[in-house]
């Protein structure tokens, strides 16, 4: 993804490209049971996080304002293994209200503030 694309919602981050917006930076990787706030010792210059698993759009859809560092939510689908008729790893849509297909996922990371969307994708 290089085409830049803007962050919808209220205290918007400037418009990047995802490529610009982790060069140069190391990322702290958590559980969001675990972060309550963004870390005061990561620096907004050359660090980031990344929220891994169930529950990360809430948390980083709650800790977005106060984020001055690239924030993204990994939907870690990288513990399955990848298939020709199923590089992704997506939700069951059982019974489901709205379906889970690779568009949703990627808008609802979006809608959560998140710096860029991240694929589910298998290895």
């Amino acid at each position: 993804m290089t085409k830049p694309f803007a962050i919808p919602g209220t205290g918007q981050r400037p418009t990047t490209s995802a490529t610009a917006a982790v060069a140069g930076r190391i990322f702290l990787l958590d559980n969001p049971r675990f972060i309550h706030q963004v870390p005061p010792f990561l620096a907004a210059d050359r660090s980031g996080m990344v929220l891994c698993g169930k529950g990360s759009n809430a948390k980083v859809d709650a800790i977005s304002r106060q984020s001055t560092s690239p924030l993204f939510s990994d939907p870690a689908a990288y513990n399955q293994v990848a298939t020709a008729d199923e590089p992704f790893a997506l939700p069951k849509c059982d019974g489901a209200l709205f379906g889970s297909d690779l568009d949703a996922i990627l808008q609802g990371q979006r809608q959560c503030h998140a710096t860029a969307a991240i694929t589910p994708s298998r290895y």
